[in-house]
């Protein structure tokens, strides 16, 4: 299931940039992205990359940003916590639990321009049977923003992606590079299948 909405308007103060972490080089045409490549990249994200990486973050984000870059669009990993806020109470995914000096134990997610996207969203279901969609892409994000982005994926659940606490480590843990490609060639196969069978492709 993939959750696409537009950013919950009038963020809140700012709060300064969390930092450029870099982005692949294209290999393919330009492209915009659009809700249309968003659907084809995304409709069976886990299918392909395997259902066991429904939590990991880093390692997803990667990916997106690898295959994001083949189309030509610009995407970096944006560190950040995910807040769910529920009438049974609030619960984050990231920066949640003391770790030894210098290790990350943050949340990332993808940004492609002011597009927020987070395929981790699972980590909530652990925490309880919540709504939450198993891709979220928000449109108008703000990544010099205290509250990042915002949606509502079902009445009563509030979904927000805050810039990381003040102080806390920037490093993103280093992902295995061959499964990192491996995964993205797979996706961008799948998205290449889609585009050659739309009419009036030869």
């Amino acid at each position: 299931m993939i959750g696409h909405a537009s950013n919950y308007p009038a963020n809140s103060a700012d709060s300064g940039s969390v930092g450029d972490l870099g982005a692949e080089a294209s290999t393919a045409a330009p492209q915009r992205l659009t809700s249309d490549l968003v659907q084809m990249i995304f409709k069976d994200y886990f299918g392909i990359i395997g259902e066991k990486y429904r939590t990991y973050c880093a390692f997803t984000t990667a990916i997106n940003c690898r295959v994001l870059a083949h189309f030509g669009i610009a995407a970096r990993p944006l560190p950040c916590q995910a807040l769910l806020r529920t009438e049974r109470g609030n619960f984050a995914l990231g920066y949640v639990e003391e770790v030894p000096a210098g290790q990350w134990n943050g949340h990332v997610v993808t940004l492609a321009g002011d597009w927020l996207i987070d395929c981790t969203l699972a980590g909530f279901r652990r925490l309880g049977d919540f709504p939450v969609p198993d891709v979220a892409i928000v449109t108008g994000a703000e990544p010099e923003a205290d509250v990042l982005a915002g949606f509502e994926p079902a009445p009563g659940h509030h979904l927000l992606w805050r810039a990381p606490p003040s102080g806390t480590p920037g490093r993103l843990p280093q992902e295995p590079e061959a499964m990192v490609q491996a995964a993205a060639r797979a996706l961008i196969a799948a998205v290449a299948r889609d585009l050659a069978e739309r009419p009036g492709r030869a």
